[in-house]
């Protein structure tokens, strides 16, 4: 096998050498795509406004709650209504309208109210006089809709206490 002169081998070496330097780098590997944000959540839907719960009672608590429920009276109390209700509205008109024995509308009273949870508002029966012996209603509408009755007697003797 011939050998080749070490100056030609050393040129050889020299040229790979030098030719592994002259050569392009390899590409940069290409970007990485960036990540998606996913879109953002909606936010949660706000319950709509609703009545929950309508309580008699004779006296409210400052947060409009009566402070025992009860269905009959005497001549001499005051009835006031509760109107529990929940849900988001930035404006809703309640109305009670209150009917005596015979049928006929004795009082009616709005309050305009903003609602952003759970609340309650209370309207109240005058009572100058005393009422008569009988049976009563109220009823109760959310912006000139019907959103409940409650029905209360008045007795000739106020109940007795619970």
């Amino acid at each position: 096998m011939p050998r080749l002169p070490a100056a030609l081998a050393v040129g050889f070496l020299a040229a790979a050498w030098l030719g592994a330097g002259c050569s392009k780098p390899p590409p940069p590997p290409p970007p990485q795509p960036r990540p998606v944000q996913p879109p953002p959540a909606p936010p949660p839907e706000t319950p709509p406004f609703t009545v929950t719960t309508l309580n008699l009672g004779k006296a409210i608590y400052v947060d409009q709650n009566v402070t025992a429920t009860q269905d009959s009276f005497g001549r001499k109390d005051t009835v006031f209504l509760s109107v529990v209700s929940d849900g988001v509205a930035p404006a809703v008109a309640l109305r009670a309208r209150w009917y005596g024995p015979e049928g006929t509308l004795l009082q009616e009273g709005t309050q305009n109210i903003a609602s952003v949870g759970p609340k309650a508002t209370a309207f109240h029966l005058d009572n100058k006089s005393g009422l008569k012996v009988g049976k009563y209603s109220v009823e109760v509408f959310v912006n000139d809709r019907p959103a409940g009755t409650k029905l209360f007697e008045v007795l000739k003797k106020p109940p007795a206490a619970k």
